[in-house]
This record gives structure tokens, sequence and C-alpha cells, in this order.
């Protein structure tokens, strides 16, 4: 039988987009695993390695590195999410509906945050921000101030409200996160986004 045409979307309609597709499916598949699993350590998981790295022979694998020792996106997935200091978002999805609902109440845009400190040093003094980006500009930010992360520990951050995501167009923007202490910039991290307006 022939695709229908979500199959051709996902697939792509040629060598390069199925390509493209299919690096951008694996990398994001592992920044939600292996995120999820570094919030969990010492609890639901002992430990974790990065199955088939690199490919040994010319194929279409599960590697990030190709044959040809050229880095797939999932490469450099891999270098954000296993930062020694990783902060991240608790998303329920990615399309996030805001505005004003029909009984005239608000919908703003709430983030969880959590840090995986796999350092040997608590961490104190943090503060961290949550930013909308559309096109490489902030269009929102807020930040907060962080509790202190225990030495190889997880700690979970007070939920941030960007209210100005009520008054923002619908459209795609990137969630950028990040963890200061000081100067310093600790962590940070990107989730891309879409804002859907509640229907009027």
């Amino acid at each position: 039988g022939s695709l229908n045409p979500s199959a051709i979307d996902r697939l792509g309609d040629s060598l390069e987009a199925f390509v493209a597709n299919s690096q951008r499916y694996q990398a994001e598949l592992l920044k939600f695993a292996i995120e999820h699993y570094r919030r969990h350590k010492y609890t639901r998981i002992g430990g974790m390695f990065q199955f088939m790295f690199m490919d040994c022979w010319p194929s279409i694998t599960w590697s990030v590195v190709s044959y040809a020792r050229v880095p797939k996106q999932g490469y450099h997935t891999l270098q954000q999410v296993y930062q020694p200091v990783l902060i991240g978002a608790t998303l329920g999805r990615t399309k996030i509906l805001v505005g004003m609902d029909r009984g005239g109440h608000p919908r703003p845009l709430y983030v969880g945050c959590w840090v995986v400190n796999d350092r040997h040093k608590t961490l104190e003094g943090c503060r961290y921000t949550v930013a909308l980006e559309q096109d490489g500009a902030v269009v929102a930010q807020v930040e907060g101030c962080a509790p202190a992360i225990a030495a190889d520990g997880v700690a979970t951050l007070p939920r941030l409200e960007i209210d100005q995501a009520e008054t923002l167009p619908a459209g795609r923007y990137e969630l950028t996160l990040a963890l200061r202490r000081g100067d310093d910039l600790l962590s940070r991290n990107r989730y891309p986004v879409e804002l859907v307006k509640v229907p009027a």
C-alpha cells in the first residue's frame, strides 16, 4: 500500500529529508529519555551509557557519530543533556494553551524546573532564568532564586510564571533555561514549544 500524508511528513519525500527527520527524532528521544533518567538517579535508575556511540560500518543505525566520523544531531544533544550540572523543565506538552478562557480566566504559562548536580559540592546562591525566545531574541523572561542543590543530588526549583506569554502571538518559540551563580553560567538548556491561543 501507499504511505499516507502524515507518514510522508515524518519520513520525508527524499533521502535528505529522511536523514534530517530521523536525526531530529533521535535527538528528541535521547533528550527526553536521558533527562528523565538523570532526574531519577539513585531512585529509579542506577546508571546508564550511550548505546552505539559510533558506526563501525556504513549503515543507518542508532549511533550519534557516523562511519565518516560526522556527528549527528544526537551527538550535540548528548553534550547538552550530560552537562555535570543540568537544569531542565518539566513539560507535559510542547503545545501550550495561553490566553483568556471562555470564563474570563487567564491561562498563564507556568514552568516547573529541576537541577541535577553531579558535582561533589553543594551549589548555593544560584539564580535561574526561564525565557521565551523567537528568532534568537528574548521576548519574555522571569528569574528565580534556587534553593541549595545538594552535592551529587537533584533539586526541584520553585515554579515560575511567564505572565507575558498571554500577550504574545501564537507561534513557535524556544523555552530557554539558565542556571547561574554570580557571573558563572552553570547550565543552559532549551526546549522547542508552540504557544496556542485559547479559543475565544
